[in-house]
């Protein structure tokens, strides 16, 4: 291969460059989804809108009772990436009341403390 091989205008470099970006952020939010699936039983993720992102999951209860779902529908400012605000259901027959975590976590934009504290408080309720 020569260097003449490799010629590419500006805009096609900057072109190749966000595509590399956009794969590479797809990639690290794929492994990252895996990673909350496997560990957290994350059920289904749903982009809702531009800027809400539902994540359903399944927790298991004490036998012989079925397992429990939980929604956290995570909002995030428009055209950012900070979290605006978090609903949380599913949690009402459990008697689980998150609005504190909730509103700590929006407060320093912290999205993965905030799915680990939402879903530390419900298993606690159901081994209770």
């Amino acid at each position: 291969m020569t260097a003449d091989s490799f010629h590419c205008t500006t805009g096609e470099l900057l072109t190749s460059i966000t595509l590399t970006c956009i794969l590479t952020t797809d990639l690290r939010y794929n492994a990252s989804l895996t990673l909350q699936r496997s560990l957290n039983n994350l059920e289904e993720s749903h982009s809702a809108s531009e800027n809400e992102l539902r994540l359903t999951y399944k927790l298991d209860s004490p036998s012989p009772s079925p397992p429990h779902r939980i929604t956290i529908t995570l909002i995030f400012a428009p055209d950012t990436r900070r979290l605006a605000d978090a609903q949380v259901s599913g949690l009402d027959e459990l008697g689980v009341n998150v609005g504190d975590l909730i509103d700590a976590q929006v407060q320093v934009d912290d999205v993965h403390g905030l799915v680990a504290a939402v879903i530390a408080r419900s298993r606690a309720a159901l081994a209770a």
